[in-house]
């Protein structure tokens, strides 16, 4: 007497397949075939301790030591920066600064001296810019020796050489009246008196040069 593997029905041993479900006699019941495997069975996977000698720990072990490396040295330099921008830029800022407080500012040319110039003529400056106006005026209207202009004129300049000579003594008053005499008599038609009253003329940078 022999048992279906599949069903469980009783069957003959002279039967090759079951009388109930067909299946043939010696087979192994498929439940057997795909039964999972128990869970003490299951292959627990594997502990790798941080001190294991084994190849995939030895590979874990270093991409773990790695990143540590690696992230000590980004702490690191972090922390050189911060160190290097709180104190090292502060000195450097203070010792320019010291620096440019110690160098003196470059000394200011002294400005070149003014020239005072001086009068030494005893005639004034205003006086003898009237007598030269005069005289430059006459000079402009002689022809060689000869007076050209009216007696107009020449009344006209022995007013201002008289009336400059009163504030005057010496050889500036002297020579002033000879210059109003001279430009009378030349008004007065004397042509002879002309040459005397241009040498006269020419004087004028002696007294007021």
């Amino acid at each position: 007497m022999a048992f279906c593997t599949q069903c469980g029905e009783k069957f003959g041993d002279e039967h090759k397949f079951c009388s109930s479900c067909g299946a043939p006699a010696g087979e192994k019941p498929q439940a057997e075939e795909s039964k999972p495997e128990s869970s003490s069975q299951k292959k627990e996977p594997e502990m790798v301790s941080i001190g294991s000698t084994s190849p995939d720990a030895t590979v874990i072990n270093g991409k773990q030591l790695a990143w540590g490396c690696l992230g000590l040295v980004v702490v690191f330099g972090l922390i050189v920066v911060v160190a290097f921008n709180g104190f090292g830029g502060g000195s450097s800022d203070s010792s320019s600064s010291s620096s440019q407080s110690v160098e003196a500012p470059a000394p200011t040319p002294a400005p070149a001296p003014v020239e005072v110039e001086t009068w030494d003529n005893d005639i004034s400056q205003d006086d003898c810019a009237v007598i030269e106006a005069q005289t430059d005026y006459l000079k402009f209207l002689y022809s060689g020796d000869s007076f050209t202009g009216t007696s107009g004129d020449l009344r006209s300049a022995s007013d201002v050489f008289t009336q400059i000579a009163g504030s005057y003594t010496g050889s500036d008053r002297d020579w002033l009246l000879k210059m109003a005499e001279l430009s009378d008599e030349v008004a007065q038609g004397s042509d002879a008196r002309a040459k005397p009253l241009k040498a006269n003329l020419g004087l004028t940078d002696q007294f007021c040069g």
